[in-house]
């Protein structure tokens, strides 16, 4: 839609969720269920080209978009997901979380360097015990942002 919340208009005919807009302003990528697992997808905004982006085995959805076009997701099992980076055609899929944190909810930051997100690092297995996270795209320099007795859950990066 419009901005002023005109020109309504459906831009694909699957089941969505989690859209980010790419980097341009003329695609979304979302997730979507594609023989019961959950993947990423790309459409362009007049709704042509849709085409699956990830191959995971438990992709849960959450991703955002980096001015590189590099995409950013999570996937795994209950208290063993992991993040990952892949080019916009699926490509060079790299894990950049470390192992262990049960790591969800990625946002890149606005210049596409580093990516925040929720995980348990300090605090495995404590259903509060999520806190806010930064990391290098390429999986360096990991720091804790928050400390808190509640879960800091799903960050967002503006612009």
């Amino acid at each position: 839609m419009d901005r002023n919340g005109t020109n309504l208009r459906q831009v694909s005919g699957v089941a969505a969720w989690d859209p980010t807009w790419s980097p341009d302003g003329e695609q979304i990528l979302f997730a979507s269920y594609i023989n019961d697992l959950s993947q990423l997808f790309i459409i362009n905004l007049d709704g042509t080209g849709l085409r699956q982006v990830s191959d995971l085995p438990d992709l849960r959805g959450r991703s955002d978009w980096s001015p590189q076009n590099l995409i950013v997701t999570y996937s795994g099992k209950p208290w063993k997901r992991e993040l990952y980076t892949m080019n916009v055609d699926g490509s060079a899929l790299r894990q950049i979380s470390p192992s262990g944190g049960n790591s969800q909810g990625p946002s890149f930051s606005p210049d596409g360097q580093w990516v925040t997100f929720t995980s348990y690092f300090d605090k495995y297995g404590d259903i509060h015990g999520c806190e806010i996270y930064i990391i290098r795209v390429g999986g360096t320099d990991l720091r804790r942002l928050t400390n808190n007795d509640y879960c800091d859950y799903q960050p967002r990066w503006g612009p």
